[in-house]
């Protein structure tokens, strides 16, 4: 895309705890997210409002563990290893994958080999960028030198939102009135997971799902739209992209489904189209 954005980034990884993230915004609205297997935590300081939210899991955005499975990527991408470059005054290797199909973006990262870091991460629809993610500069230091996992915010008078699935484990697809599940994906795409939670917001309730190829990964959000609970005439699905990031919304029978995610149109059109309600419960 065209827009730039500068973030200092904290990236931890240990035993104990596993993959860690902190991010800092250094320019536009101030913003503040610490992220790790439990979920995240995201800061907006001008609204004085923290959004608490459960995830299913985390993979940090410049960590290389997404693209270890050599294996599982070489079905759907080609993968060529190119020359060393440096960035951040550090030596990298250059390795692309480029899709075998219309459903997945393609990727060009550089790796610090010693440290399994990515230190530049390219996006790209055919040969057009939609976004690069580098360090201009970076340190790296031993774990426990720096406790910089912990908020630098002062939040005490904020509000605190808490993003949650209203039900948990077995007790979620048993609580659902309405249960919705896709019948056909694009070659490679699994779901992750399914929830009901309680938008921040509007405190309605609505079904969620992820699903992913590994690397690219896509939220369905599904509630009612008609409170009446009649039929409304379906709409043609909505697109909108923003860089790498898309969000498609498909209207039907008195539901809206949004997909969200860095995945082609395409993709996420296709999992809209094949969602159906398979239960309801009186």
């Amino acid at each position: 895309g065209s827009e730039t954005r500068s973030l200092r980034v904290f990236h931890h990884y240990d035993a104990e705890h596993g993959e860690r993230e902190h991010l800092l915004s250094l320019d536009g609205k101030p913003f503040e997210m610490i992220q790790d297997a439990k979920g995240c935590t995201c800061v907006w300081p001008q609204s004085r409002y923290v959004v608490v939210r459960q995830s299913p899991a985390f993979t940090g955005r410049l960590s290389t563990e997404r693209f270890a499975d050599t294996d599982l990527l070489s079905a759907f991408y080609t993968i060529t290893r190119q020359n060393h470059a440096r960035v951040g005054g550090m030596s990298c290797r250059m390795v692309r994958l480029e899709p075998k199909d219309a459903y997945r973006f393609g990727y060009r990262l550089c790796m610090h080999e010693s440290s399994a870091m990515l230190l530049n991460l390219e996006v790209f629809d055919g040969e057009r960028r939609l976004e690069l993610t580098q360090f201009t500069q970076l340190r790296v230091q031993r774990a426990g030198e720096m406790d910089d996992m912990r908020l630098l915010t002062q939040i005490e008078d904020y509000r605190v939102i808490e993003d949650k699935p209203s039900v948990s484990g077995e007790k979620n697809r048993e609580s659902m009135k309405i249960r919705w599940e896709t019948t056909q994906l694009p070659d490679g795409y699994r779901q992750h997971s399914t929830d009901m939670r309680t938008h921040p917001h509007t405190k309605k309730t609505l079904e969620h799902l992820i699903f992913s190829d590994g690397l690219s990964s896509v939220s369905v959000f599904i509630e009612r739209t008609d409170e009446a609970g009649q039929t409304s005439t379906q709409e043609p699905s909505k697109h909108t992209p923003s860089g790498v990031m898309h969000r498609v919304v498909r209207d039907v029978d008195g539901y809206r489904l949004t997909a969200i995610g860095d995945a082609p149109e395409i993709a996420m059109r296709m999992i809209l189209e094949g969602m159906r309600q398979i239960a309801e419960r009186p």
